[in-house]
């Protein structure tokens, strides 16, 4: 038999009605509007099932009975919705196994499964008895992200709303950057019958571009933003592009505190004198994407700039939510397209076509998601209760949550699912994260509160850049130097030699670079570190990393920030930095240079 049988209407059979014709039939005797003998006449519906289920005779279902009972079922069917809610939707295999369990628990010898183990046919039929639970592709999602609560959402469109109000849509911008992969992914192909694997003849690598995108609530997309993976920058790789589009490059192809300072001098900004009114600029809240002269830029230019909670972009920000997705999609097709054709790597003067032809290929659907992407994110029209209505809460809210947490759960399996959403974590360390609220404007004031020696030195001193500088190398940056991260650039214009320095750590403070000593069991190892906090009795340093050439010696920040915790009496001496060129620290050091690491 197969599994969705549907039984035909006809002469042989026990029921030879439709269900629908005896609600009817039911219905007219009730209102006393016909006897039981001629409705049943009338709805061609037999008169012992019509006078049985009048008087509750018989209430069993026709055919086959459930394997669970009616309140069993409702209690397993609540219980896979809140696992659903929490982040933890189980398998059709899964639910079958918890149906096993809870027979053999209870005594329940089921005649119809195999060792008590129901069968595929069985879990169709409970989800065609309970509609309100269906099939879906699950996404993996980081534990951090599932980790958001529902009062962190709540405090951010809470900040939201004091900014949002009366700004017009095309007012309001969201950006974001992606990366656009070398390989178009894998398809479904047609093999012969038995074959194990399935291969296809296709060039791929695992090099990516990154490219900014921002777009604005009332449909429009700003020129976008590329950052190649090169030292220098070739008038080839900027033809044939979206019209407006900006490009650059980075010796790792990511964006720094300077690429984006340059991005929002050269595409946002520009976008915004053209408006009136206030302004809003919303993005993530990586500490490159903040630096003083953005937010003085926004100052000046009535630009409230607010910051997304950690871990909430695919909640909160439209672009992850509505318009990347589409966009890479259409990429893979393009780039598929490309690659049957041509053998190799991407090349660079290519993918600017490559782009335009992805992005054109959305057509009417990109304004579309767009406008999609701000509505579910709940800015435009603001709508808190769009996101929060998505998020679990631990206690129940509405009537029917009580009822079943009342009666099918589960407070214990709350709890646990609770625990396995938001448990700790180990996590490594991360650099300083800003201590702004999400969603709140930020401006020059609070960054000062964070660190204010640092504000104020980026303010006042200059980059030094010594005479032997390659000058073709500056002549290749298409776009005039910004200022400094905060955080990146900490000069001093002093080029005292070591001996001028004293070796007390009395006169170290907040932002000066100093050779920190660690003992090890086989020997010391010492560190240039700059300090970040201090205490009467320790201070808290981040440390760079020593970088040989042939040329010269020079020191840098690791891609994650190595920050510890030590005493003074650790610190060898205090050292002044000679000159900083693109993240290259240079100090003047003696013979104690080759000790370091």
């Amino acid at each position: 038999m197969p599994r969705k049988y549907v039984k035909r209407l006809g002469a042989y059979g026990k029921r030879n009605y439709d269900r629908a014709y005896l609600e009817r039939a039911l219905d007219a005797v009730r209102k006393g509007r016909l006897s039981l003998r001629k409705a049943s006449e009338m709805f061609a519906v037999p008169y012992t099932t019509l006078n049985n289920t009048f008087h509750g005779k018989h209430p069993l279902i026709y055919g086959g009975q459930p394997a669970l009972d009616e309140q069993s079922e409702t209690l397993l069917v609540n219980a896979l919705q809140t696992c659903a809610e929490w982040g933890f939707p189980l398998k059709p295999i899964d639910i079958r196994r918890i149906t096993q369990q809870y027979l053999n628990k209870r005594g329940i010898t089921e005649k119809r499964f195999n060792n008590n183990m129901p069968g595929e046919g069985w879990f169709n039929g409970l989800m065609k008895r309970h509609p309100r639970l269906t099939i879906k592709l699950a996404e993996n999602t980081k534990r951090v992200r599932a980790a958001v609560t529902y009062e962190i959402i709540e405090d951010y469109f809470r900040n939201v709303s004091k900014i949002i109000e009366d700004i017009p849509a095309q007012n309001i911008v969201n950006y974001d950057e992606t990366n656009f992969v070398d390989d178009p992914g894998a398809v479904k192909v047609v093999m012969k019958k038995g074959s194990k694997h399935a291969y296809r003849t296709l060039d791929t690598t695992k090099s990516s571009t990154t490219v900014m995108f921002a777009i604005a609530a009332d449909g429009t997309r700003l020129p976008p933003y590329t950052v190649y993976k090169a030292k220098y920058l070739y008038e080839g790789w900027k033809e044939g592009g979206l019209p407006g589009a900006m490009y650059n490059r980075s010796p790792k192809g990511w964006f720094d505190s300077e690429l984006f300072d340059d991005w929002f001098r050269s595409v946002a900004l520009p976008f915004f004198r053209k408006l009136d009114g206030t302004k809003l600029l919303i993005g993530d809240n990586l500490q490159s994407h903040i630096t003083v002269s953005v937010i003085e830029e926004c100052e000046n230019n009535d630009i409230r700039f607010i910051l997304l909670p950690p871990n909430s972009t695919h909640m909160l920000q439209p672009l992850d939510v509505a318009y990347f997705r589409p966009l890479k999609a259409s990429w893979k097709r393009v780039l598929e397209e490309w690659k049957l054709k041509n053998r190799g790597v991407l090349p660079k003067t290519v993918f600017p076509r490559m782009l335009k032809s992805a992005v054109e290929g959305l057509g009417e659907r990109e304004m579309n998601n767009i406008l999609a992407g701000f509505k579910a994110c709940g800015l435009v029209p603001f709508n808190p209760d769009a996101v929060l209505a998505k998020i679990a809460r631990k206690e129940p809210t509405t009537p029917e949550e009580r009822n079943r947490a009342e009666t099918s759960m589960t407070s214990a399996l709350v709890d646990y699912l609770h625990q396995l959403k938001t448990g700790p974590s180990d996590a490594p360390k991360r650099g300083k994260r800003l201590n702004i609220a999400a969603g709140k404007s930020i401006g020059t004031k609070d960054l000062e509160e964070e660190n204010p020696r640092s504000c104020k030195q980026s303010k006042t001193r200059k980059r030094q850049i010594s005479d032997s500088e390659d000058e073709n190398d500056l002549q290749t940056l298409e776009v005039e130097e910004q200022s400094v991260n905060i955080d990146d650039y900490e000069i001093g214009e002093s080029s005292a030699e070591p001996e001028d320095i004293p070796d007390s750590s009395g006169g170290c403070d907040i932002g000066d670079f100093i050779i920190t000593k660690y003992e090890t069991n086989k020997r010391d190892r010492f560190y240039i570190a700059k300090i970040i906090e201090m205490t009467e009795t320790e201070l808290v340093v981040s440390t760079l990393r020593k970088h040989a050439s042939n040329k010269s010696v020079f020191f840098s920040f690791p891609n994650i920030l190595d920050e510890s915790v030590i005493n003074r009496q650790q610190i060898v001496r205090r050292v002044i930095l000679k000159s900083l060129k693109r993240g290259k620290y240079y100090f003047s050091l003696g013979e104690e240079l080759e000790t370091l690491q």
